[in-house]
């Protein structure tokens, strides 16, 4: 075969391809109209990006916008949400001179896969009313991506415009401990105190990293790629297979790790980026490794100055302890059963263990959800498949838990939030 024979070949193989998956999109567009309308919709309604640089915290959710995203099961309905004039998310309802409690935490309690009704902040409202007939006004400073230290600078910025009687600090066992090093904003001196670095913050830090915006993109707007990777995951159903893979895939994450490990290390500006959280499996994998002992007394110090801020003003704090989904489903590729087959020493309760016992010798009064969720069918609390946040009746489930804590802790008689 010539060489112009090969390329005259290659071309023709190229163009029939173009053509075929264009034949294809065309033809689930026909069949699933809905779906594209969705997505579509979604695509074209989101016209401003909704986060903001803050040379503070990195990140910010930009106030007065609208934004839409899509619900990760079931009938993929469209989700509207939107910030007001103090560039928070206003999901629970206003209520004159109702005492006030303020949440703090990442994705799970910003909630922008769950309508304003079903998110964390929301079903805490409800659970409030249910349970003591009064309303309280929640006010949800949940920000996707943001870690402990990032949610402790926005609570020492906002106690005095919010003047809180209670505040929740959530804290995802999953990544916690390592956004703390990957953001760099603070190290601990030689005494073991928590002290800021004050590393100048570049603004591309706090943008969406293009692999993942490019990704989300994609596969949104075209069913084709959907439906590829359904068939792609049907033919691959080895288990062998599967397991490689996701081995692979563990291997690679826990060497991003180490890399941010040295870079933390590394006293220059070079950050990775806000977005693109991943579990911490440098802890999963050995607890005593250099990096966990790094994390691990970061967070603790970071609960330590959580509590003296707020302590100082008698406003009562609560950490809601997150168990990392990976921890307790199977529905996910990357799952407890694969780490105890990679890690002999993995337990599925360890991160969540560790927060606990931060806040035990921090004094800090807490909620672990992490034995409530084992109780009560893991697989049903989260969306699955690629989304590893808690659905709606897996917030519902940590709001009841949250408020039973706090009717049996007293904290309707003896705090700020009583009548």
């Amino acid at each position: 075969m010539t060489i112009k024979r090969f390329f005259q070949l290659l071309i023709f193989s190229i163009i029939i391809s173009i053509l075929s998956v264009i034949t294809i999109e065309v033809t689930l567009s026909i069949i699933f109209p809905e779906k594209v309308t969705l997505f579509k919709s979604a695509a074209k309604l989101n016209n401003e990006y909704p986060y903001r640089f803050d040379p503070l915290t990195i990140v910010e959710l930009k106030p007065n916008i609208s934004n839409f995203s899509i619900v990760p099961e079931g009938k993929r309905e469209l989700i509207k949400w939107h910030t007001n004039e103090s560039h928070y998310r206003v999901d629970a309802v206003t209520v004159e001179n109702g005492k006030r409690i303020v949440i703090y935490g990442d994705s799970f309690i910003h909630g922008t896969f769950s309508h304003d009704t079903a998110t964390f902040a929301s079903q805490i409202q409800k659970q409030l009313f249910v349970n003591t007939n009064r309303m309280f006004n929640v006010i949800n400073r949940g920000l996707t991506g943001a870690g402990p230290d990032q949610n402790y600078l926005r609570l020492k910025n906002d106690l005095e415009s919010l003047k809180p009687d209670l505040v929740l600090f959530a804290v995802l066992a999953e990544n916690d401990l390592g956004d703390i090093l990957k953001n760099k904003l603070f190290k601990l001196d030689s005494v073991g105190a928590l002290r800021r670095t004050y590393i100048p913050v570049n603004e591309k830090t706090a943008e969406m990293p293009v692999w993942i915006s490019t990704r989300q993109k994609i596969t949104q707007m075209f069913l084709t790629t959907r439906l590829i990777k359904k068939t792609i995951d049907i033919i691959v159903g080895s288990d062998k297979i599967k397991v490689s893979e996701v081995k692979n895939q563990i291997n690679d994450l826990r060497n991003l790790c180490e890399k941010e490990y040295i870079l933390y290390k590394n006293p220059s500006s070079d950050r990775f980026p806000h977005f693109g959280d991943h579990p911490d499996f440098d802890i999963m994998e050995d607890i005593h490794d250099e990096s966990s002992i790094l994390k691990i007394r970061l967070l603790s110090s970071i609960l330590k100055e959580v509590k003296a801020c707020v302590s100082r003003l008698n406003i009562p704090l609560v950490i809601v302890i997150i168990p990392a989904a990976i921890d307790l489903a199977d529905i996910y590729r990357i799952n407890y059963k694969v780490l105890k087959e990679m890690y002999p020493g993995y337990s599925p309760d360890r991160l969540s263990r560790i927060v606990d016992s931060l806040c035990v010798v921090n004094y800090v009064d807490k909620v672990n959800l992490f034995k409530t969720f084992i109780d009560n069918s893991p697989n049903e609390l989260y969306f699955g498949e690629e989304d590893n946040h808690w659905n709606a009746k897996g917030q519902r489930l940590a709001a009841e838990t949250v408020i039973r804590h706090l009717l049996d802790q007293g904290y309707f008689k003896n705090t700020k939030l009583k009548d």
